[in-house]
């Protein structure tokens, strides 16, 4: 059996309390592979690129992490098109099918099926990821901080 999942991007917004968005993720060209025997399965997981921006009005620094295939910029929340086997982003076009070394991450494991043992047994992850930018504020750190401390509240509530 092998099942095969692709999303061209996901972004996700942290919007702090109505007043102003605080962050912005953007993953571009996800997929998940999982091939499946009898007793084991492969799983491959692979992202062409990811970006944090810090929103808020007075960052000096807005684009927090980004992790890109080699020779892409950050897409942020440029728009995906898709047509046939390319995927163009800002104009530059890129095979779906590319080496998984052009990919800003990329994951593969194993996992056997051992009755035997009590939970899942995976054989070694190989992960690969091409080069991370981080630049980080004091001020996004400690609004990130009190945003999740918000959010752990209102979910124990």
């Amino acid at each position: 059996r092998v099942h095969h999942m692709a999303l061209p991007g996901l972004g996700v917004s942290l919007v702090q309390s109505m007043e102003y968005e605080l962050a912005y993720l953007f993953l571009s060209q996800i997929g998940l592979d999982v091939a499946a025997d009898a007793v084991s399965e492969r799983l491959e997981f692979t992202m062409a690129s990811l970006q944090l921006d810090n929103q808020h009005p007075t960052a000096l620094l807005p684009v927090v992490l980004a992790c890109n295939s080699r020779g892409t910029q950050a897409p942020g929340r440029q728009s995906l098109q898709h047509s046939g086997s390319h995927l163009s982003l800002a104009g530059v076009a890129r095979d779906l099918e590319e080496p998984a070394r052009n990919l800003a991450l990329h994951i593969v494991t194993d996992r056997w099926h051992v009755r035997s043992a009590s939970g899942p047994v995976f054989d070694n992850a190989e992960v690969r990821m091409s080069d991370v930018e981080v630049h980080l504020e004091e001020r996004f750190v400690k609004l990130l901080s009190r945003f999740a401390e918000a959010a752990g509240q209102a979910v124990t509530a």
